[in-house]
């Protein structure tokens, strides 16, 4: 049976959680705050695509909670946005105090898509969209590249990002390289990401006691009220993996009362009376993996749900190797008698900031003479579950 862990933590609770990981704004007084809290067509398609070998796509749209479920969801919607690496460059648009902002610009050759598409973004948003912020304390703490890897599973994009980090992992600023959407005030609906990812598989060498890192956020904005949901990774031996295996964990933190979050731990160890979890995986290291997410923070019954999957192709195990749901969690739970979960603890705070990739953001050692470094590719949002989703609720909409 998979297992299932829920942590919950205050900010002056003491305990494992050592860290409040909710920075993304150098210059948000609650920002600082909280961290004081805890401590591809045509030619160029072909190129790149071995459309011989091409892996073959994932079951299209299959609802997990149907009998029978349905066989397919249609051709699916175009996406909003596409970004394979191939055809675009990064460019530095600003940069200076801690802070510098890059860009995709170029037509993606896959997608088609026109980047940087700013001003327009999703529900509305104007602004830093489709842009890359980095927040460093010195110059060169991170490094940007696009580049031709080969070691991509078949049918994926050979032209991924690179980050290459230098910095150990200090507060304040918090070494970030956020590649960031800006969302606007129209309603806001349905969101769903994917993307491919590779991690140096030294990790579990850069570590001091519990160390954590981020993959995807989204996060309403600071003030009087921060609200944030997470997937990231911890490595800890509370986790059920040990100290030297990262495990994948969900978290939504609210700061209504103080800092109070629930962190659920994709846990082999058995049923542990946590919520969330449909399968249990540790976090891949050293190969390709693909990183669904979505979600729907009020959806039309009035409550929200956040969803995620996990495909590895190099994987031993079958499941990983078709792609899987690892997360799916819909409505809210009381805690302290506060209502928190997927349902918008405060509807009117709208989502103001969702980091399609954080991952150079954690606690893991690296240096200038241990750079760790970071792939990406294939970047791909919908504002409906495309074709190509893993299976997933069928009233997750």
């Amino acid at each position: 049976m998979a297992s299932r862990l829920l942590i919950f933590r205050t900010a002056n609770g003491g305990g494992i959680r050592a860290h409040s990981n909710v920075s993304h704004a150098q210059g948000d007084p609650m920002i600082r705050k909280l961290r004081n809290l805890a401590a591809l067509a045509g030619a160029t398609l072909c190129a790149c695509w071995n459309l011989a070998v091409a892996q073959t796509p994932m079951p299209p749209c299959l609802a997990v909670d149907a009998s029978p479920p349905p066989s397919t969801c249609g051709t699916g919607p175009a996406p909003f946005l596409g970004n394979s690496m191939q055809g675009v460059s990064i460019v530095t648009v600003s940069a200076g105090g801690g802070n510098n902002w890059l860009q995709f610009q170029g037509t993606d050759t896959k997608y088609g898509n026109v980047l940087p598409r700013a001003p327009a973004s999703l529900w509305g948003g104007t602004g830093a969209n489709d842009q890359i912020q980095q927040i460093y304390n010195s110059p060169g703490d991170i490094t940007e590249a696009i580049a031709t890897d080969n070691t991509v599973p078949a049918g994926v994009s050979n032209r991924v990002r690179v980050t290459t980090a230098v910095n150990p992992y200090s507060s304040p600023p918090n070494t970030q390289d956020s590649y960031l959407e800006q969302p606007g005030s129209a309603p806001q609906g349905m969101f769903y990401e994917s993307y491919w990812i590779w991690l140096q598989p030294d990790l579990p060498s850069r570590t001091s006691g519990n160390t954590w890192g981020e993959l995807v956020e989204f996060k309403a904005p600071g003030g009087a009220r921060v609200e944030r949901f997470q997937i990231g990774w911890w490595m800890a031996n509370w986790t059920g993996y040990g100290a030297t295996t990262p495990c994948i964990t969900m978290m939504h933190d609210d700061t209504t009362n103080g800092y109070i979050f629930m962190e659920s731990v994709m846990n082999p160890n058995g049923n542990t009376g946590g919520m969330g979890q449909t399968y249990a995986a540790p976090l891949p290291l050293g190969q390709w993996f693909k990183l669904e997410w979505a979600f729907n923070r009020s959806d039309s019954a009035g409550q929200g749900w956040m969803w995620a999957a996990l495909t590895v192709p190099g994987s031993s195990n079958a499941n990983l190797r078709a792609g899987v749901q690892i997360f799916a969690l819909r409505g809210a739970f009381n805690y302290n008698g506060q209502t928190l979960g997927m349902n918008a603890s405060q509807p009117s705070q709208l989502i103001n900031r969702i980091f399609l990739d954080n991952s150079s953001y954690g606690n893991f050692a690296r240096s200038s003479s241990s750079p760790y470094v970071i792939k990406t590719t294939d970047y791909q949002v919908y504002t409906s579950w495309p074709a190509t989703a893993t299976a997933h609720p069928s009233d997750f909409n």
